[in-house]
């Protein structure tokens, strides 16, 4: 009894330092008055998710009546390449992997947000998108439109998406050259 009491306590804590980072997060976005904002969050370091997670962005706020983005991320790539992404994008921050699962605790305890999506196949708890890549065919990129973003209705094909830089990776994460390896 006593470890599920501790184990309680720890979750709690992490959800409560979570919801420090969220407060903190909305104090940045304060000026966008009138703007209906979606928080998006990458807490993995996968490159083929995250891609999918950005590119799908600008599809996503058309099909949601989403105008502006808040990214969440520790992945440094992720980061540095969003803006080549979508225009809508409001803010990046950059927080630690540990910050990331504060912040996802705090959204499992307590659903604070309908506008909070985590580009990921395990979180928040619960979500088991390992199981179900690969079945009847589905990958990463159906899994991001249909499984998180729930984007159903409108037909899109990926744009081809550019960046002006000298960070060779970050050239590649947006350029999809990943994906030819």
């Amino acid at each position: 009894m006593q470890v599920v009491k501790e184990l309680l306590k720890r979750r709690f804590r992490e959800a409560m330092s979570g919801r420090k980072l969220f407060l903190a997060l909305s104090k940045k976005i304060a000026h966008i008055d009138g703007k209906k904002t979606a928080f998006i969050v990458f807490p993995e370091h996968d490159t083929e998710l995250n891609f999918y997670g950005l590119a799908y962005l600008d599809d996503f706020a058309t099909e949601s009546s989403y105008d502006s983005f808040v990214i969440v991320t520790s992945d440094s790539i992720v980061a540095k390449s969003a803006s080549s992404f979508s225009q809508k994008i409001e803010t990046v921050s950059i927080v630690s992997d540990a910050e990331i699962d504060e912040l996802v605790s705090y959204y499992e305890l307590y659903n604070f947000c309908d506008d909070f999506f985590c580009i990921s196949l395990e979180k928040p708890e619960g979500r088991r998108g390992y199981n179900i890549i690969g079945r009847n065919g589905l990958s990463k990129e159906q899994f991001v439109k249909f499984g998180i973003y729930k984007m159903f209705t409108k037909e899109s094909d990926l744009r081809h998406f550019c960046y002006v830089g000298d960070d060779s990776d970050v050239k590649s994460f947006v350029q999809g050259e990943w994906m030819q390896k």
